[in-house]
C-alpha cells in the first residue's frame, strides 16, 4: 500500500475500492488500467509495477505472490538499469526517486498536479546534480548529502 500511496500521491486504504483483475480482487484499483481502474492518470507507470502491486495488494492470501516471489521481483526490477524503461528512464535514475521520496516524505507535499510535480522534482534533481559539482570542485559545502542503503546510493538535498 505504501508504494502505491507513494505513486499516487493519495492514502490507499486495504479494502478500499476492491475490483476484480485478472481473475482476483486487488484493492490496487487506483492504479489499474481503464475500466477498472484509475490507471490512466499514471501513463508512465511500468506494466511489470502495476502487475506486481496489484498481485501483492490481492485481497486474499492465496492470490498473492509468495515473499521470496515478491522479494525477487523486487529485486530484478531495482537491478534494471534506468535506460531500460525508455521513453521515461530519466524518472528511474536513483536521483529522481530520491528527490521524489524527498518531496512526498520528507516535504509531505501530496498537493500538486502531476506536471508541476514532475517539474519541481526535476529542478530538485538538477539543483543535487550542481551541489555534487560544485563539492566535487572544491567550491563548498554541498546542500544536499549522501548516503548508502543496501548497497544503493541515495542523495537527498
Amino acid at each position: 500500500m505504501v508504494l502505491v500511496t507513494l505513486i499516487t500521491r493519495k492514502a490507499i486504504w486495504q479494502g478500499q475500492n476492491r475490483v476484480i483483475y485478472k481473475g482476483f480482487e486487488t484493492t490496487a484499483s487506483e492504479i489499474l488500467p481503464a475500466p477498472i481502474g484509475n490507471g490512466a492518470r499514471y501513463p508512465n507507470l511500468d506494466v511489470e509495477l502495476r502487475e506486481f502491486l496489484a498481485r501483492c495488494l490481492a485481497w486474499q492470501p492465496k492470490d498473492r505472490l509468495p515473499l521470496d516471489v515478491m522479494l525477487r521481483t523486487a529485486e530484478d526490477g531495482a537491478l534494471k538499469p534506468a535506460a531500460s524503461y525508455a521513453p521515461n528512464y530519466q524518472r528511474e535514475t536513483d536521483a529522481f526517486v530520491a528527490a521524489v521520496l524527498k518531496r512526498l516524505i520528507f516535504d509531505g507535499e501530496t498537493d500538486m498536479n502531476d506536471a508541476v510535480f514532475d517539474e519541481v522534482v526535476q529542478r530538485d534533481v538538477n539543483q543535487a546534480n550542481m551541489a555534487i559539482q560544485t563539492d566535487n570542485n572544491g567550491g563548498g559545502p554541498s546542500s544536499c548529502f549522501c548516503f548508502d542503503v543496501n548497497g544503493m546510493g541515495v542523495i537527498f538535498l
